[in-house]
């Protein structure tokens, strides 16, 4: 899985963190972001699978971020 925020920050981690929840549970954090920052996108990568994002002049190869752990601190890309 990896976390896009919409300052441009990403967090990669296994799907394997995210823990399964019943219907009437609220959810899990997946990534720690500065109060005016969001969630802009979610990536799911297969084993091996590389996935390049590009803006403006500036790329980021989502299978070569390094693995972290759900609610890690995430790395400035874009």
């Amino acid at each position: 899985v990896v976390l896009q925020s919409k300052a441009g920050y990403f967090l990669r981690f296994p799907v394997g963190q995210v823990p399964e929840k019943k219907k009437a549970a609220l959810g899990v954090r997946g990534m720690k972001m500065g109060a005016r920052d969001s969630l802009a996108a979610v990536h799911l990568l297969a084993e091996g699978e590389s996935k390049v994002l590009t803006e403006g002049e500036k790329s980021v190869d989502l299978g070569r971020l390094r693995m972290s752990s759900r609610d890690g601190k995430s790395v400035k890309r874009l």
